[in-house]
Order: C-alpha cells, then structure tokens, then sequence
C-alpha cells in the first residue's frame, strides 16, 4: 500500500459513535476513539495501520487487517527502527 494523498486522523469524543472499535472511518477521516489513548503504543500502531489498510487499500477482512498491520510494524521496527537517542546526538548523552 503506498499512499498518495495526506490522510486525516482525529480523536472522536463521542464513545457512543465508536462502541467497541478503537476506530471508525467517516467519509475521509479516520476517527481514533477514546479508548485508543489506553492502548499500549504498540498496539496504537496496529490500530493506525489497520485503519490504513481498510480504508485505502480495502481490506474488508478484520482478522487479515490485523494480520497486515501487525507485520508491518513488525517489519518496520526490525528494520527501519527510529534512532535511538545517542544516534541523534552523535553518541553523546
């Protein structure tokens, strides 16, 4: 999936829209619901990237949406991991 457009996430305040789901597409927004922010950050990840998946690569199946996403944070932090701090200040403290 590459994307070529800006994609538009906000925070839903209303937890009735969202029932269980950490996530809800309305029209082009994808809509993280309030019990994300409890999630481990690991696993905010894979709700971000499975809403990704539905919604611009059209993977309506749940279990192969989560299948997807977990890989490819996987794959993303195994080899194209963020810099660790002493790589950013040049081996510094």
């Amino acid at each position: 999936m590459r994307l070529r457009q800006a994609v538009d996430l906000a925070c839903e305040s209303d937890a009735p829209r969202c029932g269980a789901a950490s996530y809800r597409i309305d029209a082009e927004t994808i809509r993280l619901c309030p019990g994300w922010i409890a999630l481990s950050e690991a696993d905010r990840v894979v709700v971000v990237l499975e809403a990704l998946y539905e919604r611009y690569a059209g993977v309506t199946n749940a279990t192969q949406r989560a299948n997807y996403a977990r890989l490819a944070r996987d794959l993303n932090g195994r080899f194209w991991a963020a810099p660790t701090l002493p790589q950013v200040l040049g081996g510094g403290t």
